[in-house]
């Protein structure tokens, strides 16, 4: 594991040093700020679209009446046990 994390050091190092080099001495500068922008907003929304996905997708709570009964089969479950 220490392996796997030294290289995902390094290979941040570098990409943070080649966009830097990209950023301040090419002359695509333009293009590698229009590159961060879009991955940065890509990866916001793309969660944003996740979390939205994952409550669509959620069941629907039950009601407290159903848990209430749920829970009192429960506790004389375990009452005629003791």
């Amino acid at each position: 594991m220490k392996t796997l994390g030294i290289i995902l050091i390094a290979l941040s190092l570098l990409v943070i040093a080649l966009y830097a080099y990209g950023l301040f001495f090419s002359p695509y500068s333009e293009i590698f700020l229009k590159i961060a922008v879009f991955a940065i907003i890509t990866v916001v929304f793309g969660i944003v679209g996740w979390i939205g996905y994952s409550m669509v997708k959620a069941p629907k709570p039950k009601d407290l009446k159903d848990l209430e009964k749920e829970i009192e089969e429960v506790v004389k479950g375990k009452k005629g046990e003791g």
